[in-house]
């Protein structure tokens, strides 16, 4: 690493400026990483603020089981030990006080607490079989059930010695799973599952489980499971079913199950039931077919009838509890939220999350917006401090990508078949919503060039175009048909769109006419382009599907490729300078591949590709990078990742600084061809405000006169502007320097051609 000392002089004052002008390669710092897990049980005890959630995630070989807790309601969830070397998955969680709990897995694996999960002790199960549901009388008394298309017997195992040893009671030869469990004292219990037929199956004993008979639950079906079941009293209970087959069906009994009826039918495939009482009961219905959605079904008449709302996410949701007034559901992603009003609102409580964007509007203020189904489960998490701390933030909307031009205006994107973007214009105060208006196509990014102007493109070659910042938007046609991954601008009239279909059908066009025509450029290779990246009207790069990087020196009337990174995708290229950059790639979660995200540096342009970073976890995926003012690089990604690396610049400084003078950060930063600078000077005297390049040279002299005191507004064009005489800038980090009487103030801004 190369570095260079500035030293400015007045007469009472030293700055000096330690500033690292080549990338630091490799020195990617972990903020913040947790692995997203899908989880599969969430458990409350009756004071409804100690409660746990279990659950892993899966790919290839690669398991990982996390546990979390809380103890104040679900506020904060604390992710606990878990010792165990072997990969397991964690399907079901039971405690029957603050201290004594019991969770179990794949692989017959079967752990018990006796200080609240702080730490787990493995049980001898005496099978090796997969284990779903775990349920506690008491103390001692316990049952457990599981099996999946792994014997033929239909699972259960029963302890009377709080699991020191476990009785297996497994029975029949016709089984396929058991998913549901239920008892309501020491002789009354249900299981239930799908046959060996795939039919939906509930067996009830009536001696602790020495007997069982079969019961029928009237959906009359293949490919149906019954995977819960939930009694109140002997006679009277709730069961769900999964299947894609039948309109989603509630069974209810009052006679033990002799005779299962259908109090309500939700049209969704996979249910999950909680009971709160005899007359309280909610359902989270998703439906798996595409398009994807969820929805709870809760009942304050005991089932009479029933009230659904759409939830704030629209993947798997697999947990569920109800007490007090409170309903938990655990899902996909790390998700858990509750809701307080029976499903009319939700609130977030926990999330591992997706991150998709990082943005940042000054050094101190960022965001990184999440959520797999943004405009159902989309939010963001926010840092006030420069990154050392991020927390959710409720006011902003989150979604698929941040763009910022400034310190006040910024865009969120919400993708999809319905798409909007929020408009801030005070600094993500406040957010308002304009709906995009595709047409039904899909629209996955956006490009704005200066407030008014920008651009939204997606399938079908669906491109918009905005004239007043988001708030209405028109079609421009792009000239292709198939799905435009990116939209570049250099200026208000030169820009570039690339995209193609799967793995090939790759395009490139290219408009001087801010997008009223656009013209075929012929890329490097016919493989699917992801991303572009132009550092002014001629040069740029472009990853594709396949790992490979293209280059053009000319505008695009060439593209050759240059290097790449040979794994699935390349998704995503940041470039600082005509050589040095960084490339984020991965492979799919096919074919042995788990989805690994990595991080790859370039010093020669792209030629050549050095990897400097992999995920801990699998699908592990890194999906944006951006830059702060400062210059420091910031990237997120999937497992709640936030990764920071200060390639450019540690800055001491040591000077006096008034309080009644202020420099401000320019604006647009990163900006070409121009910019605003403002200051503002309490006294009148001389004022001297000057461009400098990294080597210290001055490149421009703004301000050289006195001035009264007062707020200034100055435009500084890297191609001449108020500088008569300045040579055309080259892309790269410059500092503009503010001296007025005993105060200076320096700062940086990002010139990309």
């Amino acid at each position: 690493m190369k570095t260079i000392y500035l030293l400015f002089f007045s007469a009472l004052t030293v700055v000096v400026f330690q500033l690292a002008i080549w990338a630091q390669p490799g020195n990617w710092v972990t903020v913040l990483s947790d692995p997203a897990i899908d989880i599969y049980d969430v458990y409350f005890l009756s004071d409804a603020e100690n409660g746990w959630a279990c659950g892993y995630t899966i790919s290839g070989p690669n398991i990982i089981g996390v546990i979390y807790k809380t103890t104040n309601g679900g506020t904060d969830w604390i992710k606990q030990t878990f010792n165990d070397s072997s990969y397991v998955q964690l399907k079901g969680v039971f405690f029957i006080d603050n201290n004594l709990g019991w969770m179990v897995g794949s692989a017959g694996k079967i752990y018990r607490s006796t200080d609240g999960g702080e730490n787990w002790v493995q049980q001898s199960s005496g099978t090796g079989r997969l284990l779903e549901t775990v349920q506690f009388l008491n103390s001692n008394e316990g049952w457990v059930t599981g099996g999946w298309q792994d014997g033929s017997s239909y699972l259960v195992l029963h302890t009377t010695n709080g699991g020191t040893s476990w009785q297996n009671l497994s029975f029949g030869s016709d089984a396929y799973s058991c998913e549901s469990l239920f008892f309501f004292d020491s002789m009354n219990g249900w299981i239930g599952g799908r046959d060996n037929t795939l039919a939906p199956h509930i067996h009830h004993t009536t001696d602790g489980g020495l007997n069982w008979t079969r019961q029928n639950p009237n959906i009359g079906t293949a490919n149906s499971g019954i995977n819960d079941i939930e009694f109140v009293s002997p006679n009277k209970g709730w069961a769900s079913v999964t299947s894609i087959n039948v309109n989603g069906p509630i069974l209810y009994t009052e006679d033990g199950g002799s005779t299962w009826t259908t109090q309500t039918s939700t049209g969704l495939h996979y249910h999950k039931l909680a009971v709160k009482d005899s007359m309280n009961i909610a359902v989270i219905g998703v439906k798996i077919l595409s398009p994807a959605s969820e929805k709870i079904f809760v009942s304050t008449n005991g089932g009479q009838s029933w009230n659904n709302y759409i939830t704030p996410i629209s993947t798997y949701t697999y947990g569920i509890d109800f007490v007090q007034d409170n309903i938990w559901l655990g899902s996909k992603g790390s998700k858990i939220l509750r809701s307080t009003d029976y499903g009319i609102s939700w609130e977030w409580q926990n999330s591992s999350a997706l991150f998709n964007s990082v943005g940042w509007k000054d050094n101190l203020n960022g965001w990184v917006a999440a959520g797999s189904n943004v405009g159902t489960d989309a939010y963001c998490f926010k840092t006030t401090d420069g990154g050392l701390n991020w927390f959710q933030d409720f006011d902003s909307p989150g979604g698929k990508e941040i763009f910022f031009l400034d310190d006040q205006i910024g865009w969120m994107l919400w993708e999809g078949n319905s798409s909007s973007v929020w408009r801030t214009t005070n600094g993500g105060t406040n957010w308002t919503q304009y709906y995009i208006g595709s047409g039904g196509a899909w629209i996955g990014d956006i490009f704005f060039i200066s407030p008014d102007s920008g651009w939204a493109c997606g399938s079908n070659g669906m491109l918009r175009f905005t004239s007043n910042g988001g708030v209405s938007w028109v079609t421009q046609t792009s000239g292709v048909s198939d799905y435009i991954s990116r939209v570049v601008f250099v200026n208000s009239q030169k820009g570039w769109i690339a995209g193609g279909y799967g793995g090939a059908n790759g395009f490139i066009r290219h408009t001087t006419n801010g997008g009223q025509t656009w013209i075929a450029q012929t890329p490097g290779s016919n493989y699917h382009l992801l991303d572009l990246f132009f550092l002014n009207e001629l040069e740029g790069w472009a990853s594709a599907v396949g790992g490979s990087v293209q280059h053009t020196s000319d505008g695009g009337n060439s593209w050759n490729i240059i290097g790449g990174a040979m794994h699935d995708f390349a998704d995503k290229i940041f470039m600082i300078n005509s050589n040095e950059g960084w490339l984020l790639a991965n492979n799919s979660v096919q074919g042995g591949s788990d989805g690994r995200g990595h991080i790859y540096y370039t010093s020669d342009g792209g030629n050549f590709w050095n990897n400097e970073w992999t995920a801990i976890w699998p699908i592990g995926v890194v999906n944006d990078i951006s830059m702060k003012p400062n210059g420091s690089l910031w990237i997120c990604g999937n497992h709640n990742t936030i990764l920071k690396n200060d390639i450019l610049v540690s800055i001491d400084e040591e000077r006096t600084t008034p309080t009644d003078f202020v420099l401000y950060q320019n604006y647009p930063n990163p900006f070409n061809p121009s910019t605003n600078i403002g200051f503002l000077i309490s006294d009148g005297g001389f004022v001297s405000l000057k461009v400098y390049d990294v080597l210290g040279n001055e490149v421009a002299t703004l301000v050289d006169e006195f001035k009264p005191a007062g707020s200034y507004e100055v435009e500084f064009s890297s191609t001449g502007g108020l500088a008569s005489g300045i040579r055309d800038l080259v892309s790269g980090i410059y500092f503009y320097q503010l001296k007025a009487g005993n105060y200076i103030e320096t700062k940086k801004m990002l010139l990309l051609k």
